[in-house]
């Protein structure tokens, strides 16, 4: 089975190869075709479309309103009235792949309503259609400056910084992208996918690498610790076989001290107090807690001392 470490260093290789080559838009951005028919930002929901233009379409986010809708209980001016008009007008334009019919109403949409966050972000995906990168950069900036959690601005500018390489500046419009994003979105999902791959093209360690680590290290404790404990029961096992070993040894003393005081009685019996002696004094040495071998031993010194 291949090494963790190196399906990540494939993983990366692969990835370095995509951004310096300018082939991440192909892996993972829409198709040139949908940059002009679609505004970014929203998951495409469109039921009749058939799986293989589903998964292009899903490969970013897309704008579905025709409307962006309004904040609850402001009313809108006859102005922004108006700049929503034309921003409706410039996105059927749009979908229909007139991208200089669609920029004019967006620009008029915006000198109405400067304040007018959705319609920068129009701006910013026809320029990028049209090669005005620089142009789209400042209109998705300008999106995010009048509304710092449009979402759609972030996941834009991006998909425009990833082309550019520069990956440190989409990595941290992911970055913001995912904290601001709902949890349960697709997308914030997907802006920490890519910003852990750009991590890894920066050759920074992401989470995956880290828990990988934090795993390793989890291991060699447990290692560790089953070393100590099985030391331990060693130490402990070899401590109750010598305390089993005693035991028997004072068992076997206390046998053979019994049989050399039944020895002495019987000597002692027989009048041979000498030979008694020795045997008691024998049971003494194999088993000196035993009073009765210590009595019977004074008892035959004092026969012995008074012959």
């Amino acid at each position: 089975m291949p090494n963790p470490s190196f399906k990540i260093i494939v993983k990366n290789i692969t990835l370095i190869i995509a951004f310096v080559f300018g082939i991440s838009h192909l892996l993972f951005a829409e198709g040139k075709t949908e940059a002009s028919s679609g505004n970014r930002g929203y998951l495409y929901e469109d039921a009749g479309i058939d799986e293989v233009n589903k998964v292009a379409a899903e490969s970013r986010p897309r704008e579905i309103k025709a409307k962006a809708p309004a904040k609850k209980n402001i009313p809108l001016s006859d102005m922004q009235e108006q700049a929503r008009l034309y921003r409706d007008q410039g996105l059927q334009l749009q979908q229909a792949d007139n991208l200089d019919g669609a920029l004019s109403l967006y620009q008029k949409a915006a000198e109405i309503d400067p304040g007018y966050a959705i319609v920068y972000n129009d701006l910013g995906i026809i320029y990028e259609a049209k090669g005005l990168v620089d142009r789209a950069e400042e209109s998705y900036l300008k999106a995010l400056k009048i509304d710092g959690h449009y979402l759609s601005a972030y996941s834009n500018l991006a998909l425009l910084y990833e082309n550019k390489h520069e990956l440190d500046k989409a990595a941290a419009c992911w970055q913001k992208r995912a904290e601001i994003g709902p949890a349960n979105d697709p997308w914030t999902q997907r802006a920490k996918a890519r910003l852990e791959d750009i991590n890894l093209v920066l050759g920074k360690r992401p989470n995956v690498v880290t828990r990988e680590q934090e795993i390793l290290n989890f291991m060699h404790d447990v290692s560790v610790n089953l070393a100590t404990i099985k030391k331990e029961k060693k130490k402990k096992l070899k401590e109750a076989k010598a305390v089993k070993l005693d035991k028997k040894i004072k068992q076997d003393n206390k046998d053979i001290a019994k049989d050399h005081y039944e020895q002495a009685k019987i000597s002692y019996e027989k009048g041979d107090y000498v030979i008694a002696l020795q045997e008691a004094m024998e049971a003494q040495q194999m088993d000196p807690s035993n009073k009765s071998v210590n009595t019977f031993i004074e008892e035959l010194q004092r026969r012995l001392l008074s012959r």
